[in-house]
């Protein structure tokens, strides 16, 4: 998979970032999620193969977040949980095995037009019927990283 390379960055506002001389700090940095921003993207992709609606809404929320400069909040998280919520359901059976969530090599041909982030071009041959494997992994890790944010009352920032 080729994404975006930004990283997300769990902060907790309440706690000064003892580092910080001049005061400007949003708060101490919890945790990171590396390239976090384009699993974003690889969400989108997965849900425009099976629902194109709930892509359209995860674009307008990604929107949403750069305008706001990707400082996000308890209403953007929970709103990104939502839109990711099912994602795995939809996908595993209908569009990946239930045994080893492998595609068929039959069926990467025309996946790979529909979802060009997730199967790009550098993935070697013979390896692109793991790609959506690997796209919902990447997407677990993102709902986890927001699921803990989300519990911890912290902010998620890039």
């Amino acid at each position: 998979m080729k994404i975006s390379n930004v990283d997300l960055y769990m902060i907790d506002p309440d706690r000064p970032d003892p580092d910080d001389l001049l005061g400007e700090s949003p708060g101490t940095t919890v945790a990171m999620l590396r390239h976090g921003w384009g699993v974003v993207q690889v969400a989108e992709e997965l849900w425009r193969l099976v629902d194109p609606e709930r892509a359209d809404r995860l674009v307008a929320w990604r929107r949403r977040a750069n305008a706001q400069h990707l400082r996000l909040g308890a209403e953007d998280i929970r709103e990104l949980l939502e839109l990711l919520d099912g994602l795995m359901e939809v996908i595993v059976g209908p569009v990946v095995s239930t045994k080893g969530w492998k595609l068929a090599p039959e069926q990467v041909v025309g996946l790979r037009a529909r979802a060009p982030t997730i199967f790009d071009e550098e993935r070697p041959i013979g390896d692109e019927v793991h790609a959506i494997a690997e796209a919902l992994h990447a997407v677990d890790a993102l709902r986890a990283f927001f699921e803990r944010a989300r519990a911890a009352r912290y902010e998620i920032m890039a």
